[in-house]
């Protein structure tokens, strides 16, 4: 899911890229993303139908809600991949300041899924959750931010229309995949309050 995020903001930056064979790599990657979701989720229910204890099953259904997020995640990826290639291939350009939000807004989000991967074999503290809150709260203030700047173009009759809309799905699901990443903060933010992971 990281790679997955750097690989399409290394696409945004890069106009100039294989779009074709950057979409062809997103979109194997999305598909081994389902198998494994399907496959480790089929595994774990096996697992609960024989769990004895409460403790296991809780963890189980942690598990189990962390890979649906992450499979989402990879879900959201491959929407800004194709979106990218929609845009290059109209010619469409973001203002220079909008460029530049949604660069930033991009940089968050990536830095939030960063902080979930490399917290996801370890215990989650009051004090990561905090963090993990606060990454949200900036990934609200940009989509509200970015979100307004739209409407503003749109109501002052300037814009693509087209290109504006493009970019609010765009703002749309970067905002998912940064529900999807406090959704895994605090699954292993419970998990770790109420029982300790297997």
């Amino acid at each position: 899911a990281c790679n997955m995020l750097t690989r399409y903001r290394g696409m945004f930056n890069n106009p100039n890229a294989n779009m074709e064979s950057d979409v062809q790599a997103m979109k194997k990657d999305e598909e081994y993303a389902d198998q494994m979701q399907e496959q480790l989720s089929d595994f774990c229910v096996h697992l609960l139908q024989d769990s004895q204890t409460p403790t296991n099953a809780s963890s189980l259904n942690c598990l189990i809600r962390v890979m649906d997020e992450l499979e989402s995640v990879t879900d959201s990826c491959f929407n800004l991949t194709m979106l990218s290639q929609r845009r290059f291939a109209q010619g469409w350009v973001f203002d220079e300041e909008t460029d530049k939000d949604l660069k930033t807004y991009q940089q968050i989000v990536q830095d939030f899924l960063d902080y979930v991967r490399d917290r996801m074999d370890k215990t989650l503290t009051k004090a990561e959750m905090q963090m993990a809150n606060e990454y949200e709260e900036q990934i609200n203030s940009y989509r509200n931010r970015l979100s307004q700047a739209v409407q503003e173009r749109l109501s002052g009759g300037k814009a693509d229309v087209r290109v504006e809309l493009l970019l609010l799905e765009k703002i749309r699901h970067l905002e998912h995949i940064g529900d999807y990443c406090a959704n895994i903060a605090e699954a292993y933010h419970q998990a770790v309050k109420h029982t300790p992971m297997l």
